[in-house]
């Protein structure tokens, strides 16, 4: 969380600025993402639902999408390109196709030589620490020198990469972004022979021409920064589809104010009577066996949250976790947020460390959305049982998930 404005509003931050230019960058970017995300997101292209179609929002009427509605809205470009580079002045020579099929037809290939430069004062890194992967926005420009060089390319390149890429775009026209999907097998001339061979999976958004060429002659800095302001949002939805941040912080998003009041009433009672066991070692609860408040039922405004918190462990607490009597044990750690589970009866609680009572919101499928979410689980659970523990996110399932810690 960080605080921003005037009036010190609290909100949460998702990206954070990491220039890797900076000299004190223990770990430089990196670019690529592994080979397990490059297929699981991007491998199954236009013929089912896929981060792909996500990010470029594809409907249907129905709500149901299928392959043709994602076919008739997005076009696929397959196109495979061998290139030198590591000329003097940043040039590069392209050729369209692959090398060996060149050379197995003995076909003669026309590439361009050309000049790419990278504008590195418009190069920003972003850390998404939620997410799989960090982010990298740079401006560069490409020139062509000269489009008639045939193979084999003149000497000094260094390295030469064969790029197999898929390019994605609306047919409509109504993102800016084209969405590049690329494997690169990179090899490096060693004595004037190859070696040294790597493949890295790259995915990139560019800008479209036009979408460029619009943000450039803006008529004045209130037009381009609105253009800009609406470029970033797309982006970064198609980016939250693509490298999707981590569920855990969302977890306030999938929980909601509880809707009976008088349960949460009870369900705060409850702590209150934990805690003057604590001091009295005299228990009572405040709810009954048949989930009813019960007669002694006592309440305090002022009650802190009651759940166990965290302490510093010293070298000490080492033996005494390992011979002691005090039935001490390792649980997994989760990076959830903490809550108490009550149950009253009738309902189930989540309090906070706020003491503010919440539960789950229904799920998508769900016929009636003012249906307790915990209504199957009630029957089960002796009215008055208290649960301590955390709430995280099933990634695969999308809903929330309470582990316990202690009963």
């Amino acid at each position: 969380m960080v605080t921003v404005g005037a009036d010190k509003k609290q909100v949460l931050a998702n990206a954070f600025f990491c220039s890797s230019s900076d000299n004190q960058l223990v770990v430089p970017f990196v670019s690529g993402v592994t080979k397990l995300h490059f297929v699981r997101w991007t491998g199954s292209g236009l013929s089912e639902i896929s981060p792909i179609s996500q990010a470029y929002a594809v409907r249907s009427s129905s709500g149901t999408v299928t392959p043709q509605h994602i076919k008739r809205d997005l076009e696929e470009e397959e196109t495979i390109e061998t290139v030198f580079a590591g000329y003097s002045g940043d040039r590069r020579v392209c050729y369209p196709g692959e090398e060996n099929a060149w050379k197995r037809k003995n076909q003669r290939v026309v590439g361009k030589m050309e000049r790419k430069q990278r504008q590195t004062d418009g190069m920003m890194d972003l850390s998404l620490p939620s997410a799989s992967y960090d982010l990298r926005l740079m401006a560069a420009t490409e020139h062509v020198e000269d489009g008639n060089v045939t193979y084999p390319p003149p000497s000094g390149w260094t390295t030469k990469r064969l790029k197999r890429r898929r390019s994605y775009r609306r047919r409509d026209k109504t993102f800016a972004w084209q969405l590049d999907i690329t494997e690169v097998t990179t090899v490096s001339a060693a004595g004037g022979k190859p070696s040294d061979e790597a493949v890295v999976f790259e995915i990139e958004l560019e800008l479209s021409q036009s979408s460029t060429q619009k943000l450039i002659q803006a008529p004045d800095d209130a037009a381009a920064r609105a253009l800009a302001k609406q470029l970033s949002q797309q982006l970064w939805w198609m980016l939250s589809q693509i490298n999707p941040l981590s569920d855990v912080l969302d977890i306030e998003s999938y929980l909601r104010e509880h809707s009976d009041p008088a349960a949460v009433k009870v369900a705060l009672a409850q702590c209150n009577h934990m805690k003057k066991f604590l001091s009295t070692k005299e228990w009572s609860s405040a709810i009954t066996s048949d989930g009813q408040p019960s007669p002694t039922i006592s309440h305090n405004k002022t009650l802190k949250f009651i759940g166990c918190m965290p302490i510093n462990f010293s070298r000490h607490n080492i033996e005494e976790v390992q011979r002691s009597d005090g039935d001490y044990f390792l649980s997994e750690k989760t990076d959830g947020v903490r809550y108490l589970m009550i149950f009253t009866g009738k309902t189930v609680v989540l309090v906070d460390r706020r003491n503010e009572g919440k539960q789950p919101v229904p799920a998508p499928s769900a016929k009636d959305t003012n249906a307790d979410p915990m209504a199957p689980l009630i029957p089960h659970v002796q009215p008055g049982t208290v649960l301590d523990g955390e709430v995280v996110i099933h990634r695969q399932l999308r809903r929330p998930m309470f582990i316990a810690s202690f009963v």
